[in-house]
């Protein structure tokens, strides 16, 4: 009984004003005075219950050591946690609404952006048959026909038909083909890139997820 209140008396008054007494305070040498004229079978549960409580006196100075160090780090802690979360309480929601709205236009934008690659493809490949209005080699009349410009503005006329005309001579060459094919890897290259960059943000993300949830409030 004795031991029973001066535990509770510790507990109360707090570890660290026992000091050296705890000995004492427990009442050891009383127990070890009575355990002296006790049974055999009683004495070595008394004996066990009396090295029990030495090694909690060895204990609980440390122990209050590092509940101090605890509670100045939870206090720092809760001082930076109060201080963050008062700026998120204002600003937050606004700042993840447009975080979240922009994540969502890039991911529309890189998928619509990917599948358009198929119908140009398609489209270029009807387009360079004639189909779709595509290019027609010119007659033997229409090249004899050919009159050189007079003035710039006939010249920039002239630019324009002599592309239109590379265009409609060399629409199937391996040359267009092979231009057509490097653009589409560069385009592929950037697509690439793009992908690389959103891995990343993700691994962030996830990184900083992963250290949130050792806070049970966050998580």
């Amino acid at each position: 009984d004795k031991v029973g209140d001066a535990m509770e008396d510790l507990l109360a008054a707090g570890l660290e004003a026992a000091g050296h007494e705890l000995p004492k305070k427990l009442h050891l040498g009383l127990l070890q005075e009575k355990n002296l004229g006790l049974p055999a079978v009683v004495s070595g549960a008394w004996e066990k219950m009396v090295q029990l409580l030495k090694k909690l006196v060895n204990l609980l100075p440390s122990a209050t050591t590092t509940l101090k160090l605890a509670r100045k780090e939870v206090s720092k802690l809760y001082s930076n946690m109060n201080s963050i979360f008062k700026l998120f309480e204002h600003k937050g929601e606004a700042v993840f609404a447009q975080v979240s709205s922009l994540w969502r236009t890039t991911w529309i934008v890189y998928f619509v952006f990917l599948i358009s690659l198929y119908p140009i493809l398609l489209f270029y490949s009807f387009w360079c048959r004639g189909y779709l209005g595509g290019p027609y080699p010119f007659t033997q009349e229409e090249e004899e026909a050919y009159q050189r410009p007079q003035s710039f503005r006939e010249s920039c006329g002239a630019c324009q038909r002599s592309c239109a005309m590379c265009m409609k001579l060399s629409h199937d060459s391996h040359l267009v083909l092979w231009s057509l094919v490097i653009l589409v890897q560069v385009v592929a290259l950037m697509v690439f890139i793009m992908s690389i960059v959103m891995c990343i943000l993700a691994g962030v993300k996830a990184f900083l997820t992963s250290g949130c949830a050792q806070i049970y409030v966050i998580n």
